[in-house]
C-alpha cells in the first residue's frame, strides 16, 4: 500500500514537470498547471479513477480555451 507521504511527493514532483513543461506560457498559466496536477492526481489517489481528473481538466483548461475566456484575460 502506498503512504500518503509517497502520494504527495509523486504529485509535487509531477506538478513541478507539468511546471516546466508549460515554460512558454506566462507565468500565471504555469502556476495554474501545478495547482491543476496537485489538484487532479490527489483526486485521482483519493478514487482510483482516472475520469474525475480528466473532467476537471477538460472544465478548466479544455473549455475555456474553446470559448474564448483565455483570450479576454490575457488581452
Amino acid at each position: 500500500s502506498i503512504s500518503t507521504k509517497q502520494v504527495l511527493i509523486t504529485a509535487w514532483i509531477t506538478a513541478v514537470f507539468f511546471f516546466i513543461l508549460h515554460m512558454q506560457y506566462q507565468l500565471y498559466y504555469m502556476t495554474g498547471a501545478l495547482i491543476l496536477c496537485l489538484v487532479t492526481g490527489v483526486l485521482y489517489e483519493k478514487n482510483r479513477n482516472i475520469w474525475g481528473s480528466v473532467m476537471i481538466h477538460f472544465a478548466i483548461g479544455f473549455l475555456p480555451r474553446c470559448l474564448g475566456v483565455l483570450q479576454i484575460i490575457e488581452g
